[in-house]
C-alpha cells in the first residue's frame, strides 16, 4: 500500500523509482516470510494459514477485492473528478456522491432478505453485473454530461455493490469454522483496502489532464 500511495501521491525520497521499487520487494518479501513463519516455525501462529485451502474462501477473497476495485473506483475517481475538471469545492463534489450512497443502502438491506428467499448464487452474480452497467456509464461522463446523468449511472453503480454486500459478508465467513474467524477477517480488509492507493494511483493522471473550470 506504501508502494503504490507513493505511485499515486510522491512523497520524497520515497517517490524515487528505486523507492517505490523497495517498496515493493520489500512488501512481498514480508508476506512470504510471514506465511512461512505462521506456516512451520510459530507455536501459536496469528493465523490459520489452511483457510487458503479452501477454494470457497479463496474465490470469497478474490471477489472481495474485485468488488473493492469498482467501489475504489466511483468514490475517488469520481472525488478528483468533481475537483479537477468540474471545479466545485469538496463540499460539493462529496454531496454530488450521494446517488451512490442512496444506491447501495437501498439495496444493502434487502439484499439479505433476498438471499434468505432465493439463495446467495443469483445476488450474488447479479451484483456484480449492475454494478458494471453503472460503471459503464460512468465512464462515458464528461465534465460536459448533465449532472443527473451522472447521478443515475452512480445511483445504479450503487444498487449492483448493495446487492453484493451481505453476499460479501456471507462468503466470506460461511465456508470457514467458526473458529477460524480470526484469520478470516484480517485477509478480507486488506484486499479489500489494496484497491484504494492503486484506484488513485491510475484515476489521478486521467483527472489532472483536463482543465479545472474557474
Amino acid at each position: 500500500m506504501m508502494a503504490l500511495t507513493q505511485a499515486a501521491i510522491p512523497t520524497p525520497p520515497l517517490n524515487a523509482p528505486l523507492g517505490i521499487a523497495l517498496l515493493t520487494v520489500f512488501s512481498f518479501v514480508s508476506i512470504v516470510l510471514f506465511f512461512l513463519n505462521e506456516k512451520y516455525l510459530a507455536k501459536d501462529p496469528l493465523m490459520d494459514t489452511s483457510i487458503f485451502l479452501n477454494i470457497k474462501y479463496d474465490i470469497a477473497i478474490i471477489a472481495t477485492t474485485a468488488a473493492g476495485f469498482t467501489r475504489s473506483n466511483i468514490t475517488y475517481g469520481l472525488i478528483f473528478f468533481f475537483q479537477g475538471p468540474c471545479g466545485d469545492d469538496p463540499l460539493t463534489a462529496g454531496y454530488k456522491l450521494i446517488p451512490y450512497g442512496i444506491g447501495v443502502i437501498l439495496t444493502g438491506f434487502i439484499s439479505g432478505f433476498i438471499s434468505d428467499k432465493i439463495g446467495v448464487r443469483k445476488p450474488a452474480v447479479a451484483g456484480p453485473i449492475i454494478s458494471c452497467f453503472g460503471c459503464l456509464g460512468l465512464a462515458l461522463v464528461t465534465r460536459d454530461t448533465n449532472f443527473w446523468l451522472n447521478a443515475f449511472a452512480q445511483f445504479v453503480a450503487g444498487l449492483g455493490l448493495g446487492t453484493f454486500l451481505f453476499i460479501h459478508s456471507f462468503l466470506i465467513n460461511n465456508p470457514c469454522f467458526f473458529s477460524q474467524a480470526s484469520s478470516t477477517a484480517p485477509v478480507a480488509l486488506p484486499s479489500c483496502s489494496l484497491s484504494l492507493p492503486s484506484t488513485a494511483a491510475s484515476r489521478l493522471p486521467s483527472a489532472s489532464s483536463y482543465p479545472c473550470s474557474s
